[in-house]
C-alpha cells in the first residue's frame, strides 16, 4: 500500500501541468505592461498632443424658458432699457446750434396820432354851414391827408389863433413812412419826449386850414 501512495503522488498533475524555463538573472524579462482600466478618464501619456475633447449634446430647453410661455408684463420689462437707450442717445447728442436771428426788416409805415384844431374864424364860418362840425373837418382831413410825405426839414408850427373847446377839435389817426419820421426824431427830438405828431404839426396844420377852407367854399357854392 505503500508503493501504491506513493506512486500515485509522483504521477503527474492534469491541473498543474506545464514547462518551466530557467530564470536568467541576469537578463529579467521584460515587465508586462500594466492593464489599462476600463472606466475613468483616459491619461494621456507626458508630452503627447492633447486628444479633441467629445462633443457634448446639447441640452434641451426646458419648457418653462421658452420665449412662447414668457408673461404679459414681458414687454413693459423688455421696453424700459430702449427708453433708458433713448434718453441717454438724447443726452449723448450734440445741441443743436442756434441760427443767428435774421436782421430786422425795414419798417414801412408807422400811425401817427393827431390831433389838430382850424382856426377860429374858421370854426364860426363851420357852425354858420348847419352841418354837423366834424363831419365838415372829417372832409377838409382827407383832402389834406390825401398824399401828404414826411418832409426832411421840421416846420414850426405858425402862430394862429386855434378853435377851443371839444366841438373844435379833430382826433384820428395819420400812417407815415417811418424812415423819414425817424430822421427828425433823431435830430429834434433825440429824446423821445415830444412824439410824432409834435414833428408833423408844422407840415400838416397849413395843408389842413387849406382843405377846411375848400370844403367851405364847396358848401356855399350849393347853397
Amino acid at each position: 500500500m505503500a508503493i501504491r501512495r506513493i506512486q500515485d503522488l509522483l504521477r503527474p498533475d492534469p491541473a498543474y501541468a506545464g514547462t518551466f524555463e530557467a530564470k536568467d538573472d541576469a537578463n529579467p524579462p521584460p515587465l508586462a505592461e500594466p492593464r489599462r482600466p476600463t472606466s475613468g478618464p483616459r491619461m494621456e501619456p507626458v508630452g503627447s498632443e492633447p486628444a479633441e475633447p467629445a462633443p457634448v449634446p446639447p441640452v434641451p430647453e426646458p419648457p418653462s424658458a421658452r420665449a412662447d410661455d414668457a408673461p404679459a408684463s414681458e414687454p413693459a420689462v423688455r421696453a424700459a432699457p430702449v427708453a433708458s437707450a433713448a434718453r441717454t442717445a438724447r443726452k449723448a447728442a450734440p445741441s443743436a446750434q442756434v441760427a443767428p436771428a435774421p436782421p430786422p426788416a425795414p419798417r414801412g409805415r408807422v400811425p401817427v396820432s393827431v390831433r389838430i384844431r382850424p382856426s377860429v374864424e374858421q370854426a364860426a364860418r363851420i357852425a354858420a354851414t348847419g352841418l354837423r362840425g366834424r363831419d365838415v373837418l372829417q372832409a377838409a382831413w382827407r383832402k389834406a391827408a390825401a398824399g401828404y410825405a414826411v418832409g426832411p426839414d421840421y416846420v414850426e408850427p405858425e402862430d394862429v389863433a386855434r378853435a377851443g373847446g371839444p366841438s373844435g377839435l379833430f382826433d384820428t389817426t395819420l400812417m407815415v413812412d417811418a424812415e423819414p419820421l425817424e430822421a427828425l426824431a433823431r435830430v429834434h427830438d433825440p429824446l423821445s419826449v415830444k412824439g410824432a405828431w409834435w414833428l408833423i404839426r408844422g407840415q400838416m396844420e397849413p395843408r389842413f386850414w387849406t382843405a377846411v377852407d375848400e370844403v367851405l367854399a364847396r358848401i356855399s357854392e350849393r347853397k
